[in-house]
């Protein structure tokens, strides 16, 4: 099935059953990713996200009484939050455990070494809706300049690169999101520029 939807999201009201449920399966199969949206039956509103995400779709479940405009006001402002799970992963994984393995890189006694880490050209360059990943790599670019010091008296150089496009899952993803044409860069051209 063509992925006509994908990069959109799409929100269902009444998605937990029958009808909604169906047509929120529908617009996933075609790529978008889904608010469900119930009243009352969390079960069956968590069952048809389950079914979603195994389709390789994104969706979150959002209680709602539609026919109450504080309660339409507050699912919209719910299925636009960054939840503090993913704040956490993100962080963990683009600035704590590179932290973390500059840290124990530094408890070794091989003087005259580089220590390269990974940013990213968003760092620098605002991508729409990635707000957080690129505050992640900008915190990379960070640490790196202070880490350049701590490890400089021992005459090991601390880097980072901050590559564009390269063409991996994440990279198809975005760049079938956002970008229209540009370079993309293969990964042996990144080996290229490490070594």
């Amino acid at each position: 099935m063509e992925k006509t939807l994908e990069g959109k999201v799409a929100l269902v009201t009444g998605s937990s059953r029958r009808i909604g449920a169906a047509i929120a399966t529908s617009l996933a199969k075609h790529g978008a990713k889904l608010v469900i949206n119930y009243v009352s039956s969390a079960s069956a509103a968590e069952s048809v996200e389950e079914n979603i995400r195994s389709l390789g779709v994104e969706a979150i479940t959002i209680k709602a009484d539609v026919s109450k405009p504080k309660e339409i006001a507050a699912m919209f402002q719910k299925a636009k939050e960054v939840t503090d799970e993913e704040i956490d992963k993100v962080l963990g994984v683009n600035v704590k455990a590179q932290f973390v393995m500059a840290q124990q890189a530094y408890k070794h006694p091989e003087d005259e070494g580089r220590l390269i880490l990974i940013s990213s050209i968003s760092a620098v360059w605002g991508v729409p809706r990635h707000a957080l990943y690129s505050a992640s790599k900008a915190a990379v670019q960070g640490m790196v300049k202070c880490l350049a010091w701590d490890f400089g008296n021992r005459g090991i150089t601390v880097n980072c690169i901050a590559p564009g496009g390269v063409k991996t899952d994440m990279y198809a993803e975005a760049a079938a999101k956002y970008l229209k044409g540009g370079d993309k860069m293969s990964i042996e051209e990144v080996d290229g520029k490490i070594s």
